[in-house]
């Protein structure tokens, strides 16, 4: 699979690297892609998540896809590309957090709007959403660049920014 970007926000060097390996959907309908709009603040990002235990990274993401959004009949169509991506741990002292995240292109029969959200996903306010890709792209850029959301910290934005980049430069050639 193609390396999309590796990217360090690391503040210095660490003891120990805790990684986690994640599979993400992209779904496309014309110019618009299926996202998660993440309520609390007002962002959108790729369904997908981290592999569980004996699951391949396929079969992640059909299961990101049938529980973020509720897609139902997702096939995968072809790998998309990762990004490595390393950042300091804020759970873990002496510890930086590695994500690899593999992105695949679907294709899905429909949303049924059946969710299957854990209590975090609620708690943010998951919902799923067809959204033009250059506007989900200038959204996410307009919210990543305000002072309070810069605190945060976010880590999925950066992510989401990227690909909606790709995927944008991909419509216009």
């Amino acid at each position: 699979m193609k390396k999309l970007d590796k990217i360090n926000f690391t503040t210095r060097k660490y003891k120990y690297i805790e990684k986690r390996k994640a599979a993400r959907g992209i779904a496309l309908d014309g110019d618009n892609v299926l996202m998660v709009h993440i309520g609390r603040d007002d962002t959108y990002t790729f369904p997908g998540g981290g592999l569980e235990l004996g699951e391949s990274l396929e079969e992640a993401c059909v299961r990101e896809m049938e529980e973020e959004v509720g897609a139902q009949g997702v096939r995968i169509i072809k790998d998309f590309g990762f990004i490595d991506e390393m950042r300091d741990s804020i759970f873990k002292k002496d510890t930086a957090f590695n994500m690899i995240s593999y992105y695949y292109l679907c294709q899905i029969d429909n949303i049924d709007g059946k969710m299957k959200l854990e209590d975090y996903e609620k708690d943010l306010g998951f919902s799923a959403i067809w959204i033009d890709i250059e506007q989900a792209l200038v959204h996410n850029e307009n919210i990543k660049n305000t002072e309070n959301f810069q605190t945060k910290k976010v880590r999925y934005l950066d992510r989401a920014i990227l690909v909606l980049k790709i995927l944008k430069e991909g419509l216009c050639e």
